[in-house]
């Protein structure tokens, strides 16, 4: 093969190459579903639609502990779907599938002003 030959080829591959890298960065960088991240003191997102059946995970992401708490965990009478979880140190996550719709207002019990929304259809 001519030294013109060898070098195009090794263009084309490096290339190819390039563009599955690429392709690899986009779909690493594009939400995953069912997934809260907690981050900067939030949930992200702070509201999600969801169908019935969906296992739901949350993950700490912050430099804190949070908690994942129905609003009305505890209270006599409350829908069925409360959750709580354990405080969850950086890196921890927790997971919760939602067997009934509604709307499941949530937040973290360290941080009360960190709220979020799972809506299950």
């Amino acid at each position: 093969m001519s030294n013109h030959r060898a070098r195009v080829a090794a263009l084309a591959v490096v290339g190819l190459l390039a563009a599955v890298l690429a392709a690899g960065l986009v779909a690493c960088a594009a939400p995953k579903p069912n997934l809260v991240t907690i981050h900067d003191l939030q949930f992200d997102p702070g509201s999600m639609t969801a169908a019935k059946g969906t296992t739901v995970t949350w993950i700490n992401n912050d430099e804190a502990a949070h908690t994942i708490t129905t609003d009305d965990f505890g209270t006599k009478g409350a829908p069925l779907g409360q959750f709580s979880s354990d405080p969850l140190n950086p890196g921890d996550s927790f997971t919760h599938t939602f067997d009934t719709t509604g709307e499941f207002k949530y937040h973290c019990t360290i941080h009360p002003y960190i709220k979020g929304t799972i809506i299950v259809k």
